[in-house]
């Protein structure tokens, strides 16, 4: 109740300025907690440290197998507008956190958003992989938009409705 009132009375740029000096402060005598600072470098505005240690906190929680946890710490990566090199890479990692959060359908949304910038056999297999997902989650249109274009890149065309797959099995 103390630190509600306190934080309700602060304006944003002291706000600011507390959380980045707690994260100064953890940096020199705690480096070991790097999901807190994350999370006051991410309150202070500082970007590229909360992208730095986000990630790192990220990648220590799915060491730790603490899914949604790490899913929260890539987000909050994410958040802080990485260079375009390091976009595609951490949706993957938030997508493979989210799959094994159990959350398939968030996570077919995170790999379809890791094709930015991959390469095409990479890109196919992000959508193969949001395609399952989405299907796992019952989503089964989105998993079937996934699926197309890695279909039609291998030259495989799908049947746009029921009724012509069904045709189609009777023509072959």
């Amino acid at each position: 109740r103390i630190r509600e009132v306190i934080t309700a009375n602060l304006s944003d740029d002291q706000r600011c300025l507390r959380h980045l000096e707690l994260a100064r402060a953890l940096q020199l005598t705690d480096t070991d907690n790097v999901r807190a600072l994350a999370e006051h470098y991410a309150a202070a505005g500082e970007r590229d440290s909360a992208l730095e240690y986000g990630t790192a906190a990220g990648d220590r929680a799915m060491e730790a197998l603490a899914f949604a946890t790490a899913a929260r710490l890539y987000d909050l990566a994410l958040q802080q507008e990485p260079p375009a090199g390091q976009i595609a890479p951490l949706y993957r990692k938030l997508a493979d956190a989210l799959a094994k959060s159990g959350l398939a359908a968030a996570a077919g949304h995170a790999y379809l958003e890791a094709t930015q910038g991959a390469t095409p056999e990479d890109t196919r297999s992000l959508q193969v992989l949001a395609a399952e997902r989405f299907l796992r989650a019952g989503h089964v249109d989105d998993g079937i938009a996934a699926l197309r274009p890695a279909m039609e890149s291998l030259g495989i065309r799908l049947a746009r409705t029921p009724a012509r797959a069904v045709a189609l099995l009777l023509a072959r």
